[in-house]
């Protein structure tokens, strides 16, 4: 999944646009509308940040994990504490 930020802002701040004049329209004051745009900014970064940082599971429809590429990716990261605890390395052998 690709989110386009230069894309998603403008619309973000096209959007605002319109919802500033509806918000004067209804009675809020300038500073409220400004602290209901802080706001919304904060979650647009906070979505961004989720979809940039987020990858999509695909596996093409076959129900073996073996072919998930996150799978195999996860597996070699993967080290039990007794190999990697000098404490616990006897552990093993019992």
């Amino acid at each position: 999944m690709c989110f386009n930020h230069g894309l998603e802002k403008k619309r973000f701040e096209k959007n605002w646009e319109k919802l500033r004049v509806e918000y004067a329209a209804a009675g809020m004051s300038e500073d409220e509308i400004q602290k209901m745009y802080e706001y919304d900014c904060k979650v647009f970064n906070r979505d961004r940040s989720f979809y940039e940082h987020s990858q999509p599971l695909d596996v093409g429809g076959n129900d073996d994990e073996s072919e998930s590429p996150l799978i195999a990716i996860s597996a070699n990261m993967f080290t039990p504490a007794a190999e990697s605890d000098p404490d616990r390395r006897g552990e093993l052998d019992r």
